[in-house]
């Protein structure tokens, strides 16, 4: 039972992960972007 709950938490935090490198695959942005805001040099979007 121990096992079965594990694994499904360690499924839904990949599930979230891929999620989210996707969506900021999508948008040209790289993974823990913040947006390049500030006027900072970042390679994000490029």
């Amino acid at each position: 039972m121990g096992n079965l709950i594990v694994g499904a938490i360690l499924a839904a935090c990949i599930f979230f992960a891929v999620r989210y490198l996707y969506r900021q695959a999508k948008k040209g942005q790289c993974a823990g972007c913040s947006g390049c805001k500030g006027g900072h040099d970042c390679h994000c979007g490029r």
